[in-house]
């Protein structure tokens, strides 16, 4: 086969995926609801078994950043003291495997806790696949039944539009715009304690939704982060995973 061939089957298998998510099919909604089950209970089970497996670590780190806090106080801006394996960044901890996000800021210390990171991103990273690629193809059903909608109702047009794909994207891309700024508002009400400013919140919002995780911005264990942020970076990463999905199929 040629290279140019090659590029061409590529392509086309390329095109065929992307189609394959935006085409509604009839799987029942059951499937999709059961990752609103499965999806905490993943990131509880990886809180509580990494938060065990790193235990004794844990507790030795914060006796050494006791130890170090004691020392007068020296310098404690440049020791940057280790965080712990507690429940809360546990469960952070494993949002950033399964996601690929991996901030860098926690990391096992044990032979244990590095072999389950293993298991749990061998079983985690393709259900996160799986989750974004449903939860796509619902966000795209729902955007062509609003345009269809608006077009119907609104515009009076009841042909089927050619542009309909090209004004789905913009759609998509302009409503990832618009949650970008509105979930920085609230990292930034979240690490409050912390003094981010608002660029700083859009700049970790703009690096967590993209699975960079460069680690110089890392969250704090709390409420908002579990039960606002976390699922709202699942949407941004989905919009955004829909975007670049048709960018490479229109060239």
């Amino acid at each position: 086969m040629t290279h140019e061939g090659q590029e061409l089957n590529e392509t086309k298998e390329i095109e065929r995926l992307y189609y394959k998510l935006n085409k509604p099919r009839s799987r029942s909604r059951l499937c999709f609801l059961l990752y609103l089950f499965i999806i905490p209970l993943f990131i509880i089970i990886g809180g509580v078994t990494f938060s065990l497996s790193e235990l004794v670590a844990s507790q030795e780190a914060e006796t050494g950043n006791a130890q170090i806090e004691s020392c007068h106080r020296k310098k404690l801006f440049e020791l940057l003291p280790t965080e712990t394996f507690v429940f809360g960044n546990a469960a952070l901890y494993s949002f950033g495997v399964y996601t690929t996000i991996g901030y860098g800021n926690l990391f096992p210390h044990t032979v244990q806790g590095r072999i389950l990171t293993v298991v749990y991103a061998v079983i985690g990273i393709p259900l996160n696949v799986a989750f974004i690629s449903d939860l796509g193809e619902l966000i795209s059903r729902t955007v062509q039944r609003a345009l269809h909608c608006f077009q119907r109702r609104i515009l009076n047009k009841t042909t089927e539009d050619p542009c309909i794909e090209y004004k789905k994207f913009l759609l998509i891309v302009l409503i990832a715009f618009l949650l970008t700024p509105i979930i920085a508002i609230i990292v930034m009400e979240a690490e409050r304690s912390r003094n981010w400013n608002y660029i700083d919140s859009l700049y970790y919002t703009f690096t967590t939704s993209t699975l960079i995780g460069l680690g110089d911005f890392t969250p704090q264990s709390s409420y908002i982060q579990f039960f606002v942020l976390m699922p709202l970076f699942f949407i941004v990463e989905t919009l955004l995973a829909l975007a670049l999905g048709f960018i490479t199929v229109s060239n």
